[in-house]
C-alpha cells in the first residue's frame, strides 16, 4: 500500500525515466504476477529495493521487473486535470474495437 501518498481513486501515470531514490515505481511481482507500486529505497549493482508506505517488508527486484516511474495524480489536489484524464481513460476503456 502507498497510503497516504496514494489513495483509492487516485490515478497513477507510469512513465519511463531514470529512477532516483524516493521515486514511486511500478513493478511486477514474480510470485503472484500482480503489478504493484512501492517507493524505491535503494539499489546496488544487481538489485533495486522498494518498500510500500505501510509495509515493513523490502522488495528485492531485478531491473526487468520494473515497469516505470509513477506520478500520482490526486483527485483532491488537481480536480480539473483529474477529471480530464479520468474521462480519457474511461473513453478508452469502454471504446468498442
Amino acid at each position: 500500500s502507498m497510503y497516504p501518498g496514494a489513495k483509492e481513486g487516485d490515478i497513477g501515470i507510469v512513465t519511463a525515466k531514470d529512477l532516483d531514490g524516493g521515486d514511486i515505481i511500478e513493478f511486477v511481482d514474480t510470485e503472484d504476477g500482480h503489478v504493484k507500486i512501492h517507493r524505491l529505497i535503494g539499489r546496488d549493482d544487481n538489485f533495486v529495493y522498494a518498500k510500500g508506505e505501510n509495509k515493513q517488508d523490502i522488495e528485492k527486484l531485478i531491473a526487468e521487473q520494473i515497469v516505470g516511474h509513477v506520478t500520482i495524480l490526486k483527485k483532491e489536489e488537481n480536480p480539473e486535470v483529474y477529471a480530464y484524464i479520468s474521462d480519457i481513460l474511461h473513453q478508452r476503456l469502454h471504446r468498442k474495437i
